[in-house]
């Protein structure tokens, strides 16, 4: 884009040329058109010269003028060009103001993720219907964790459903057992493929609700267009997912072959339409992994990172490794600083919303155990059919393979929704909080989950 400034810098070099001349004792030509052109990110200006001047040409294209017409505009390149006439060239920089070190968190906007300023000192903000999916990586203090929470504290300000993966549990301890949470914070690669897995289920689950529409003649694209549809009990609020050191997990579960991978690639896929972002993160990542998903990811930061080959693989480039400023981070477009957020202001978010839900205008929640609606739709059947003991054999009669089905039983376990019992030759069982959860009504059941009125993205 043309900008005053580049009007400006063309004045002065047609005030540098005029003195160049006369002090070279040189005719001034009557130059016929100045011209503005920008290509690959810079600005030219080009002087056209007349079909005559009342000189010989190769004046103006001695190295001693172009030297001394550099001279006086502090330095700017000057060439020239004889393809089409001749004229004079110069390159004119842009001004850019220098970027702060450091950037405060600004108060969220609704809706929205407000990511830093880049190097021209532009505030980055995107929807969260555009920010798509995102792979962040970055080393151990370079802002990546910063920037983390400060998306996850955006999705908790909009009442978003939050699925959060965190392997080594540093960066959001704080959320556990958040009333926003699908399922508790994994922090094993076994956890990571079930919050895969849950994943795949939401996206089924929508999948099943934008297809009912269609008897009404109404077929919406995205989750912006199905809860305009629908009515405000029945709209569905944005799930975020959050993997942090993905790859890591990847690298346990054996790597793109892996079923972590797998069900990645499967869910970037299709989740975003239904609003479900899936963001990934981690202190590297290998091509294997962002190969097959890159077409997917449309948000990409790469913080300070050990080699170069890491930043080519998140951004198409090198230069990440070379970033010394904390926050500092490249994109696919150029530079940003990102906002700091002191995980402290996330920590008193989750308190507050924690401590006065009713101050909220999410519907509270029963006091019941954390499960998604397939669940309880499991364990109702399986009190219903097998007087709630959670069998591999019952499970196999529901359609799962023998692994499928101990993977279950395995994960239904970890999560607390069943136990051993002593008494029933040590069956696995529905635990006593799911069955009293069970038996709350319908209307006050897994329906009333968190919803947004229409979408914030």
């Amino acid at each position: 884009m043309i900008t005053p400034h580049h009007i400006e810098q063309t004045h002065q070099f047609m005030t540098a040329l005029a003195a160049t001349c006369r002090d070279r004792r040189l005719p001034l030509p009557a130059i016929r058109e100045v011209q503005l052109a920008q290509r690959h990110g810079r600005t030219f200006s080009f002087a056209i010269f007349p079909d005559a001047v009342g000189g010989k040409l190769e004046a103006y294209q001695q190295a001693g003028f172009l030297h001394q017409l550099s001279t006086t505009l502090k330095g700017q390149p000057v060439t020239y060009s004889n393809h089409t006439g001749f004229r004079l060239v110069t390159v004119i920089e842009d001004v850019r103001e220098v970027l702060p070190t450091r950037l405060d968190s600004p108060e969220h906007l609704p809706g929205y993720v407000r990511l830093g300023r880049d190097d021209s000192n532009q505030e980055i903000t995107i929807p969260w219907s555009q920010f798509g999916h995102g792979l962040i990586v970055g080393m151990t203090g370079s802002g990546k964790s910063s920037e983390l929470r400060a998306l996850v504290s955006a999705a908790l300000r909009d009442d978003l459903h939050l699925v959060l993966a965190d392997l080594h549990d540093n960066t959001f301890p704080m959320l556990a057992g958040h009333r926003n949470l699908l399922a508790p914070v994994a922090h094993t690669v076994t956890e990571f493929i079930d919050h895969m897995h849950l994943i795949r289920d939401v996206i089924e689950q929508r999948k099943a609700a934008f297809q009912a529409l269609h008897a009404q003649g109404l077929y919406p694209d995205d989750l912006a267009e199905f809860n305009a549809h629908v009515e405000p009990a029945q709209r569905l609020p944005r799930v975020i997912a959050l993997f942090d050191e993905f790859s890591s997990a990847c690298d346990q579960d054996g790597g793109k072959n892996g079923d972590l991978a797998h069900l990645a690639f499967q869910n970037v896929t299709e989740a975003r339409k239904f609003g479900i972002n899936l963001i990934f993160s981690g202190q590297s990542i290998s091509a294997d992994l962002v190969g097959p998903m890159r077409d997917q990811i449309t948000t990409r930061l790469c913080f300070r990172v050990a080699r170069k080959e890491i930043s080519r693989i998140v951004i198409g480039r090198s230069g990440a490794e070379l970033i010394q400023q904390p926050g500092r981070a490249l994109t696919e477009h150029g530079t940003l600083q990102a906002y700091y957020f002191d995980k402290q202001r996330l920590i008193d978010l989750a308190r507050g919303q924690q401590a006065a839900p009713a101050q909220s205008r999410v519907t509270p929640r029963p006091n019941r155990p954390l499960v998604p609606d397939q669940v309880r739709d499991l364990a109702t059947r399986c009190l219903a059919e097998n007087e709630g003991k959670l069998t591999e054999a019952w499970l196999r009669t529901s359609g799962l393979g023998q692994k499928e089905a101990r993977r279950q039983q395995a994960q239904w376990a970890r999560q607390g929704w069943i136990e051993c019992d002593p008494q029933q030759g040590n069956a696995w069982v529905l635990a006593s909080s799911v069955r009293q959860y069970l038996e709350i009504p319908a209307e006050m059941g897994a329906s009333d989950e968190p919803t947004n009125q229409g979408e914030t993205g």
